[in-house]
């Protein structure tokens, strides 16, 4: 059987069933040719993609819930292909908590959160969301750069402590500081998205917090999801582990969703 690596080489989809657990769909800020979920279906299976969690674009503003809307237009297209977390932003925490609760019965998977919108993570009107990841045992997905976000991560994890916690773009900055968030607790991740990705990055991550703690990503539309999943064919760890990242762990995740 080929490796993975020769696989892609090869130009042939990975027999691995990835799982890309970090992407975006809807318009942006910069051109983007095609919005139709079908090209991004078509890049996934010319890859090797099974399924992807998209957040909307929105998830930078207000307009989130415009956008969380959207992407269920998206989901319904491909289901158990385009999977969606529901973008947050403080609108009131009851508010909050019964569109969340609306938006799941719809099909969405989890929970996406980003401090670029001028809101850090602690910000009250986000418990409501927390608590209802802890029952459900839902994957939330933080924007992170090696900043003090980590210390909030670590304590929303204290707090609801079976919410799957996900800290993007591990080694940004301070990989340090990922490594031992995802070493040192039990349902906290990081994923390995990062367009510089500095070689031996997956690696020190892998050896750091553990092959059963580091999720692959692609971060569609603003990297190529090519170039990321060779980050991690390329690096020098085990073909399981490689598994790991690319499927297994995510799927994991997914498994121990309370419906």
């Amino acid at each position: 059987m080929s490796t993975l690596l020769e696989q892609a080489l090869q130009g042939k989809p990975l027999e691995c069933n990835v799982i890309d657990m970090h992407a975006h769909l809807g318009r942006y800020a910069f051109a983007i040719p095609d919005l139709e979920p079908q090209s991004v279906i078509d890049c996934m299976d010319r890859i090797g993609i099974s399924k992807t969690i998209f957040s909307h674009m929105r998830v930078l503003s207000s307009d989130i819930i415009w956008g969380n809307d959207r992407m269920v237009e998206y989901m319904q297209t491909a289901p158990d292909r385009i999977l969606g977390y529901i973008g947050l932003y403080p609108i009131g925490a009851e508010h909050l908590a019964r569109r969340i609760e609306q938006w799941l019965d719809q099909g969405y998977t989890g929970l996406k959160l980003h401090n670029g919108n001028g809101h850090n993570y602690l910000h009250p009107d986000y418990d409501a969301a927390f608590a209802i990841a802890h029952e459900r045992r839902l994957p939330v997905l933080f924007h992170t750069w090696g900043g003090p976000e980590h210390d909030e991560m670590r304590a929303i994890n204290e707090k609801y402590p079976d919410a799957a916690l996900i800290a993007a773009h591990a080694g940004s900055l301070n990989p340090d500081s990922y490594i031992s968030l995802g070493r040192d607790h039990e349902n906290i991740y990081i994923d390995t998205v990062l367009s510089r990705a500095p070689r031996g990055m997956v690696k020190r991550l892998v050896d750091g917090a553990g092959a059963e703690k580091v999720l692959w990503g692609s971060d569609i539309y603003f990297f190529s999801n090519t170039q990321q999943v060779g980050v991690v064919l390329g690096a020098d760890i085990s073909e399981e582990d490689k598994i790991k990242l690319l499927s297994g762990n995510t799927q994991r995740i997914l498994d121990r969703i309370r419906h």
